[in-house]
C-alpha cells in the first residue's frame, strides 16, 4: 500500500474489520482498504462519489461528498446495509495540520527537491506574467518627450486648449503629457498627426533605458524580477499548503 501524502485518512471499526478511506485532494483518487487490503479505487472529480463492497456477506457502502474541492470540508460516511454506521469530517485546518505533519516525515532531500520544483514552476509562471504585463503596458502606453512637446506647440503658436481641440482630447491629457510624458497610444498618434511627426519621434529618447531582448522589446529585467517573485510565491505556497 502508498501513502498519499495530499490524502485524507480516515479510519472505521466494523465487527473484527477497519475499513481504511483515503481521498487525494490533488488527483481526486478514492481508495477503500479492508484490514489494509485494497478493495475499491476510482477517481472522482465530482462532490459526491459512492463506493459499495461486500463486507461478512452484508453490503458495505462508503460514500466522500465534498463541499469545495479546495477548502473542503470533506464528509467521508460509512453504512452497512442501508444503515449508517460511523463518519468523518475533515476540515481546512484539519488537513493543513495533517499535511504539515507528512511532510515533517520526508527525507530533507525530498522536501528540498519538492521546493524546488515548485519554486521553478512558480518562477515560470511568474516570469510569463510579467513578460505578458510589459508586452500589454508596452503597447497601452508610451513614455513621450514632455519638453519636445511642449515646444512644437509653442513653435505652432497654440495653447494647451487649442492643441487639445486639434488632437479632439481633453485638456487635462494635455497638461498631464507636457508634464509626465505619459501617453496612451491613441494620445501619441493624434499628437503625431497634429505635428505632422511620426510617432516615434515624440518618444522620449535617453541612453538610460535598460537594454531590450528581441522578443517585441521587453526589458529583460521584467521577466527575471517576476521570476524571482515566482520562485519566492511557490516556495511559501509549498511550505504553508503542501507537505
Amino acid at each position: 500500500m502508498t501513502n498519499q501524502t495530499d490524502a485524507t485518512l480516515s479510519f472505521f471499526d466494523y465487527g473484527d474489520h477497519t475499513i481504511k478511506v483515503m481521498c487525494s485532494m490533488s488527483n481526486g483518487k478514492e481508495q477503500v482498504y479492508v484490514d489494509e487490503q485494497l478493495v475499491l479505487e476510482k477517481r472522482s472529480f465530482r462532490y459526491h462519489s459512492t463506493h459499495q463492497f461486500e463486507l461478512d456477506g452484508k453490503k458495505a457502502e462508503i460514500r466522500v461528498k465534498v463541499a469545495s474541492i479546495f477548502k473542503g470540508p470533506y464528509y467521508i460516511e460509512f453504512s452497512v446495509d442501508g444503515k449508517a454506521v460511523d463518519s468523518d469530517e475533515w476540515d481546512l485546518a484539519r488537513m493543513l495540520a495533517h499535511l504539515k505533519q507528512l511532510r515533517q516525515q520526508q527525507p530533507l532531500w525530498q522536501r528540498l527537491g519538492v521546493y524546488f520544483m515548485f519554486g521553478l514552476l512558480g518562477g515560470a509562471c511568474g516570469a510569463l506574467i510579467g513578460y505578458s504585463l510589459a508586452i500589454w503596458f508596452k503597447g497601452s502606453a508610451m513614455q513621450l518627450n514632455p519638453q519636445l512637446i511642449r515646444q512644437l506647440r509653442t513653435e505652432k503658436g497654440w495653447t494647451q486648449q487649442q492643441l487639445a481641440e486639434i488632437c479632439a482630447l481633453s485638456l487635462r491629457t494635455i497638461q498631464r503629457v507636457e508634464v509626465h510624458g505619459i501617453a496612451s497610444l491613441e494620445t501619441s498618434k493624434a499628437l503625431a498627426a497634429a505635428f505632422a511627426l511620426d510617432r516615434q519621434q515624440l518618444t522620449l529618447q535617453t541612453n538610460a533605458e535598460p537594454e531590450a531582448d528581441a522578443r517585441g522589446g521587453v526589458p529583460l529585467w521584467v521577466p527575471a524580477v517576476t521570476f524571482l517573485a515566482g520562485v519566492l510565491c511557490g516556495g511559501v505556497l509549498l511550505l504553508q499548503f503542501t507537505p
